[in-house]
């Protein structure tokens, strides 16, 4: 759809002319109740038309005689035929002077489903003249055709019947009846009228990118509207406003008036409607069209310069060197504001919100500070969009699935790391015991264990126990238990050995038992366990070898010394009968601190560590039933240790200043710990002060600073006059709410400042009711 409207809002006369102007080619399709036609334009010239049974001039007279309808203007590479020819003002004058013609015939046959019957009214006449046509017609009449049956019963075209009925009509030789009731008649039906989403009806439609702005206005000019035409594409609007023909308003988002004339032209193929309005919009833009037109114009190209140097709304901003080549650097106040609202991060819309303006201004003056050489345009905080999808080629697919069959070839791997395979992470938990005792070595590289070959059968030989060896010698294990072995094929079955009764010397002298398990270990042989408590012997008692030193396999690594040996060996002794000895705790593990203790050094005694601050007990509320009236004195009594508690931490403020410097710490601290929100408030000071400077009364010294944050105690000595710090300060504290405000809502805001006076001060709000503060910080 190029163009689309009402033929009664807009005469086809004046549509053609806008046609013809912007030099179109394509079809005009113009449709009513029972009738219809189309016009051809090529190259704004008109060089046809055709309705249902008549082309030409005929065709053209019988379009413009319809005065309420439809018209759709679409666009074509060319159109075919010619039957009209001629200059379109010759030609409209021909179209209109048929269309009064048709208009008088319609109005002697207002319907072509009426019926016709002879008349009488033609006696009263003179003379009566016939032509041949005539008379072939009132033979068709019958008084049950209607228009469309007699064309065909004569062979003639529709509308060349219908004028030779109403000629027959005016001479009084039949008379017109209306059609019956019971008519079947097809009747074309005009399409509904268009609306829009809100209801009301749009006479007009179409798209800038086939007609310009410009022409449409003009066109509303020419016909003298009122009502409202709205401009759109996929992320502007705009809405110009006329009043009987006279462009009176424009409005574009936030804009109105010159600024928003021109960015409604600045609109890049844009769809309008014109919507008929009975009160015209409330004017804002003044000027004849053309002085209107022009101011749009100059106003388009300005923001198509502001585009070009800002081509993304979401681009971000930082200040640049390149204003250094310049002699001098003027700036005005809303360059100098917007100069402290870039930070690298915030886009258009971020910086119009921090300067409280609107968009567009707010991109004339980032524009003005970009062509000045102050500021650069950063790239929009977002990832680069994933290249297309090309589909490969069946040779690359090929390639590829190759390459990918030889990469997944298989290798020799191991099948799973184990422990033994990693390198250990460096541990410094160790770094005291390596100070003391030297580094550890380096362990041995692991090897492969063998399988322990089965010992060989030994007689036995009791253990011998000799004090005066310096270290213990097992003895020779007893060989091992017989294994069971798989029988040759044929052979006898297997059946268990028979049980060995020992002799009665092997009786009287126990034997040793070496467990094969621990015999690779080197573990000393034990006395045969007794198969029953009455069958055991006790073996003589032999002398108890002086142990060795012991040392933890944990801490052998690191070169720990073994512990000292106990004073007196203990003397093993024979258990009694029938006991079993519980075995003795294990003695607690040495920790590594342990081990580097200097036994010879003082003892410093012990610091003990402040107590933790633990919140005042809330007083239990009284619930009786006078409890709220008059229970009062006895909760501000206890209420007052918990609001003494409270005011501790403003205890390093001496000064009033400094405690509300210190307030102003604490808040922005709060604000920011994510504990009222995700997003965030501006806590560089600096630039906060700067903000200040801009509001507040001038002071004798600079509010100190120290780790981007208020210097409290530099605030109590810095000899700032208390008049002119606490309102400066408080004006600081406003600041920052409104801040807040902005980043997380009021209710958040107020619970923050709230949240943090209370931590601070406790119920004592006389700082915030002084003069100087109480008319600058918020009443939360």
């Amino acid at each position: 759809m190029s163009l689309r409207g009402s033929v009664h809002a807009f005469p086809l006369e004046t549509v053609l002319q806008l046609l013809a102007d912007t030099g179109k080619t394509g079809r005009l399709e113009v449709r009513a109740d029972e009738r219809g036609g189309t016009l051809a334009m090529s190259n704004g010239r008109l060089v046809s038309a055709w309705s249902e049974d008549d082309s030409g001039p005929l065709a053209l007279g019988a379009i413009f005689t319809i005065q309420r309808g439809q018209f759709e203007f679409q666009s074509l590479d060319r159109v075919e035929g010619s039957d009209l020819s001629g200059e379109l003002d010759e030609l409209l004058d021909r179209a209109v002077a048929e269309r009064d013609r048709v208009a008088e015939i319609r109005s002697i046959v207002p319907d072509e489903r009426m019926r016709f019957t002879l008349s009488e009214r033609a006696a009263e006449r003179a003379e009566i003249r016939l032509s041949a046509d005539q008379w072939r017609a009132l033979l068709a009449v019958d008084g049950e055709r209607d228009v469309a049956a007699l064309a065909r019963r004569l062979g003639i075209r529709r509308l060349a019947a219908l004028d030779l009925l109403a000629g027959l009509v005016r001479a009084g030789m039949i008379d017109a009846n209306p059609p019956p009731p019971d008519a079947t008649a097809r009747q074309r039906r005009v399409e509904a009228q268009p609306i829009n989403a809100m209801g009301e009806p749009v006479h007009l439609r179409g798209t800038t990118s086939e007609f310009p702005l410009e022409t449409i206005l003009q066109l509303l000019a020419h016909t003298r509207k009122t009502g409202r035409l709205e401009v759109r594409s996929d992320h502007e609007r705009s809405t110009l406003g006329f009043d009987d023909g006279r462009l009176a308003s424009a409005t574009s988002e936030e804009e109105s008036g010159d600024l928003a004339l021109g960015a409604t032209f600045a609109i890049a193929s844009a769809r309008f409607e014109f919507v008929p309005m009975d009160d015209a919009p409330e004017a804002n833009l003044t000027g004849s069209l053309d002085e209107l037109l022009d101011r749009a114009a100059e106003t388009r190209d300005r923001i198509a310069v502001i585009r070009g140097l800002v081509p993304d709304e979401r681009a971000r901003f930082k200040l640049s060197d390149r204003a250094t080549r310049q002699d001098e650097i003027r700036l005005t106040p809303e360059e100098w504001r917007a100069l402290l609202a870039i930070n690298g991060e915030r886009d258009v819309a971020a910086i119009a919100e921090r300067l409280r303006m609107r968009r567009l201004p707010t991109m004339v003056v980032l524009a003005d500070l970009i062509e000045g050489g102050l500021v650069d345009v950063l790239a929009p905080a977002f990832e680069e969009p994933l290249p297309a999808f090309e589909e490969p080629s069946a040779q690359a697919v090929s390639e590829a699935q190759a390459a990918e069959i030889q990469a997944e070839a298989p290798t020799e791997e191991p099948l799973a790391e184990t422990p033994l395979d990693r390198e250990p992470a460096p541990d410094d938990r160790f770094s005291a015991i390596t100070s003391v005792v030297g580094p550890a070595e380096p362990a041995p590289p692991p090897g492969v264990w063998p399988p322990p070959e089965p010992p060989e059968p030994t007689p036995e030989v009791p253990p011998v126990w000799d004090a005066s060896t310096p270290a213990w010698e097992p003895p020779t294990a007893e060989p091992a238990a017989p294994t069971w072995e798989q029988p040759a094929e044929g052979g006898p079955p297997w059946e268990p050995p028979a049980e060995e009764v020992p002799s009665e010397e092997a009786a009287a002298e126990p034997e040793a038992y070496a467990d094969p398990r621990l015999a690779a270990f080197g573990a000393p042989p034990q006395a045969q366990r007794p198969e029953e408590p009455e069958a055991y012997a006790e073996p003589e008692p032999q002398p108890e070898p002086e142990p060795e030193p012991y040392v933890d396999p944990r801490l052998a690594a690191f070169g720990a010394p073994p512990a000292e040996p106990a004073a007196e060996a203990p003397t093993w002794t024979t258990p009694a009968a029938e006991t079993i000895s519980e075995p003795e705790p294990v003695a607690e593990e040495p920790v590594a601190s342990d081990l580097v203790v200097d036994l010879g050094a003082p003892v410093e005694p012990a610091v003990e560590a402040p107590p933790s601050y633990v919140p005042p007990a809330e007083p239990e509320k009284k619930k009786s039933l006078f409890g709220g009236l008059f229970g009062g004195g006895r909760r501000s009594a206890a209420a007052a240790p918990a609001a003494a508690a409270a005011a501790t931490p403003i205890a390093g403020a001496r000064s009033r200043p400094g405690q509300l410097a210190l307030f102003v710490n604490e808040l922005l601290a709060g604000y920011n710990s994510g504990k009222y929100g995700k997003g965030r408030v501006d806590d560089r000071m600096v630039s906060l002060l700067m903000r200040v400077d801009e509001q507040a009364d001038p002071i004798d010294r600079t509010i100190p600073v120290r780790n981007d944050r208020l210097d409290v105690a530099a605030i109590d000595g810095a000899g700032v006059p208390e008049r002119q710090a606490l309102p400066y300060l408080a004006t600081l504290t406003r600041l920052v709410y409104e801040d807040a405000e902005r980043a997380f809502g009021k209710d958040k805001a107020k619970r923050g400042f709230r949240d943090t006076r209370e931590r601070l001060f406790g119920k004592d709000l006389a700082l915030f009711q002084a003069p100087e503060v109480a008319g600058r910080v918020p009443k939360a």
